[in-house]
């Protein structure tokens, strides 16, 4: 992911899971679940991104993006995410087959009850 995020950016935030007695104790700055998100200079040091840490919060990554390079770099960035989606939505496409959506006996007697209600 380092690949795409623009080269002057730079982030220390926490995953949406991080539990917050990580913070006071010996593991300050590693964190044993991989929660505490750092980038600088545009790599990612360590850290899962999550949705509050990459783009829909304040201080998130395309946030500060936005604001240190402006919109035309974070629109490229933007863009570059889409690109490595859609990619790995190609390799590791899911789909179902007609046997996925049947239910089982059960399930088919609870929707008639649901129905007739």
């Amino acid at each position: 992911f380092s690949l795409i995020i623009p080269g002057n950016v730079n982030m220390i935030r926490t995953h949406s899971t991080h539990p917050d007695e990580e913070d006071d104790g010996p593991y300050k700055w590693i964190s044993p679940g991989d929660t505490k998100v750092m980038v600088e200079n545009g790599e990612l040091i360590m850290g899962i991104l999550c949705k509050s840490s990459f783009g829909a919060s304040g201080g998130s990554l395309l946030h500060i993006c936005f604001l240190e390079l402006g919109h035309e770099v974070c629109g490229r960035f933007y863009g570059n995410i889409q690109t490595v989606i859609n990619n790995w939505l190609l390799l590791e496409g899911h789909s179902i087959g007609i046997g996925d959506t049947i239910a089982d006996p059960m399930t088919y007697l609870e929707i008639q009850k649901a129905i007739k209600k």
